[in-house]
């Protein structure tokens, strides 16, 4: 017990005590906004928004933040935003808006997802404790 250099915890208690569904979850996430640069759906996403430019700068603004913001209740704030920011940012340069415009206020939305476990680290602990339902949550 005197040792300086004993461990904190074991490596037995670690696992035994580690949220593995949490790691599971976020790691998920990033797979999710990898497969979507891969497989060509965020140029797909790029190409629908493209109607776009008949919008003013705010409006365009506008639908981004409410587009993340429903996005990352049901995906993680990493992979929302590795999906969704190169492509608002070159909307923004197609349509000759600072892409600052539209990135900042756009990636501020996306940690609101506060809805669902998955929407960020934080519930999805909480949730994985058990005392908490989807329902609570929603």
């Amino acid at each position: 017990d005197d040792d300086p250099l004993a461990p904190m915890i074991t490596w037995k208690d670690f696992q035994r005590l580690m949220p593995w569904e949490i790691v599971i979850l976020v790691g998920g996430g990033y797979a999710l906004a990898a497969g979507c640069k891969v497989s060509g759906l965020s140029v797909w996403i790029g190409r629908q928004l493209e109607p776009m430019s008949g919008l003013p700068p705010w409006a365009v603004t506008l639908l981004a933040c409410l587009l993340v913001s429903a996005v990352t209740e049901f995906a993680s704030n990493p992979a929302t935003l590795t999906v969704f920011l190169p492509i608002l940012s070159a909307l923004s340069e197609t349509l000759y808006i600072n892409p600052l415009h539209t990135l900042i206020p756009s990636t501020m939305c996306v940690s609101f997802g506060v809805m669902l476990p998955v929407g960020n680290p934080p519930n999805a602990i909480v949730f994985s404790y058990g005392h908490v339902k989807i329902s609570d949550m929603v």
